[in-house]
């Protein structure tokens, strides 16, 4: 065979093309594509950048956005690539670089309640879900916080990416309450303080349909009242305890040498609205040592052991503040006192409250050994007072039988010490002191006067 020769070029271009061909896998292998760099994090928050940077090498750049420089800044999120070319002329292009940018979060605070409260109650804020961290500006860092005072609240979240946003403000108003409502009552009706609204109570639940200012209550009970107020903020009054009336029974304390007539009397202080009702009748039991007294009017008793009950009823008589007189004989005995229990006490009204005040039962007994000083023939005694009723003053006389130290006292009904008129030491005779009752009210007072071994007591009414 023969070979022809043409200046050896078909051979050198046969050689070069084998060569290209053996070496086209290294080429196209990733290592000779270019490499993209990046300056910092490929996720960012709005407002940032990041620089890709090509490798070096090549004659020419082109970005898959349409750059055509070397390096590139990425404000936006996207996928990037860069396609080489050597002086060879052969291209190559990169592998792609993802970059994200995230958006600011934009928190909003959603209010689970009201943005208008009263004091004393609280509202909710949420800031919502998927963040990082939370930064209110009361310095709570949850998601949710609860406000019980006004106020303006924001709060600061940051996201997966560490960007942060900031929430509108939320304006929450704290009203007051109004006043504390004052119940007061005339007759049988209750009314309120002033207010925008009510709703009335009865021993702690709503009465239903009682939602004026004024209530007249079916029954006695515990009532109460809830005012509200132009921003619907509500106030609840003390406990007021309804009834009709109001009388205080009550037997004051009793003074009686034994053997000797003793009245007691159970009096009734009118204290409130009772000109709304008709005291028409009462029933009483009185209840005390049966050794120390013995009734002789005809009231009726019962014996139980040591105790003696009286069983009494009747009927009230207008302008007089004495219920009933219980005439009886104070009884020699080993005791020296007793108390007089009202055991029981009611109106055959309804919805009269009477507060009982007990009395007691003291016998003047004289102590052995003691010295007695008696002018013979003699006898202790106390006038009623002059005149009786009376206005301003009265004078009271009284006759003593023994030396020694002496007083004379007023008292009210129930037991309290009003002015000593006497308080010395004094011998056998006849007295008279003037007792000025000016400043006092209306009603029945006691005058007792006392000696080393005796005691009398007298009442006398005040009309003014």
């Amino acid at each position: 065979m023969k070979y022809r020769n043409v200046s050896g070029f078909g051979i050198k271009r046969l050689m070069f093309a084998c060569i290209l061909f053996m070496l086209a896998p290294v080429l196209t292998n990733g290592q000779d594509l270019p490499v993209i760099t990046a300056d910092g994090p490929l996720q960012f928050c709005e407002g940032g950048s990041v620089r890709l940077t090509a490798s070096a090498g090549y004659t020419a750049y082109i970005w898959s956005n349409g750059a055509s420089s070397r390096s590139i800044t990425v404000t936006k999120s996207g996928t990037f690539t860069v396609t080489g070319t050597r002086n060879t002329g052969i291209k190559r292009t990169s592998l792609p670089v993802t970059v994200f940018v995230s958006p600011f979060p934009e928190p909003e605070i959603t209010v689970l309640g009201s943005t208008q409260i009263c004091e004393g109650e609280f509202v909710i804020l949420d800031a919502g879900p998927d963040y990082q961290s939370y930064k209110w500006n009361t310095g709570a860092g949850t998601r949710r916080i609860q406000v019980s005072k006004g106020g303006t609240f924001t709060v600061e979240v940051t996201n997966e990416f560490g960007c942060r946003g900031t929430a509108d403000p939320v304006r929450i108003t704290a009203h007051p309450p109004p006043a504390k409502p004052t119940i007061t009552q005339e007759g049988g009706l209750l009314t309120s303080t002033p207010s925008i609204r009510y709703q009335w109570y009865r021993d702690g639940f709503a009465v239903p349909g009682a939602v004026d200012r004024t209530y007249q209550p079916a029954e006695p009970g515990t009532f109460t009242v809830e005012a509200v107020n132009v921003n619907g903020c509500s106030a609840f009054s003390d406990p007021f305890d309804y009834f009709r009336a109001q009388t205080t029974i009550s037997i004051p304390p009793i003074v009686a040498m034994p053997g000797e007539e003793v009245t007691i009397p159970v009096f009734s202080e009118v204290e409130k609205y009772i000109q709304d009702v008709d005291l028409s009748g009462f029933s009483l039991r009185l209840r005390f040592k049966k050794h120390v007294f013995y009734p002789t009017d005809g009231t009726l008793f019962t014996d139980d052991d040591s105790m003696r009950t009286l069983i009494i009823s009747g009927t009230y008589e207008s302008g007089t503040d004495t219920l009933v007189a219980i005439e009886g004989l104070a009884l020699w005995s080993h005791l020296e006192r007793s108390d007089i229990e009202i055991v029981e006490f009611s109106w055959t009204t309804d919805f009269i409250r009477a507060p009982l005040t007990d009395g007691e039962i003291i016998m003047a007994l004289c102590d052995e050994g003691g010295t007695r000083l008696y002018l013979g023939g003699n006898q202790l005694t106390l006038s009623q007072n002059r005149p009786n009723p009376f206005n301003s003053s009265a004078v009271i006389s009284y006759e003593l039988v023994e030396e020694g130290e002496t007083s004379l006292r007023v008292f009210d009904r129930l037991g309290r010490s009003i002015t000593t008129l006497v308080d010395d030491y004094m011998l056998p005779g006849r007295y008279e002191v003037r007792f000025d009752a000016a400043g006092l009210p209306s009603g029945t007072y006691f005058y007792v006067l006392t000696t080393p071994t005796q005691q009398r007591i007298r009442h006398m009414r005040l009309v003014k």
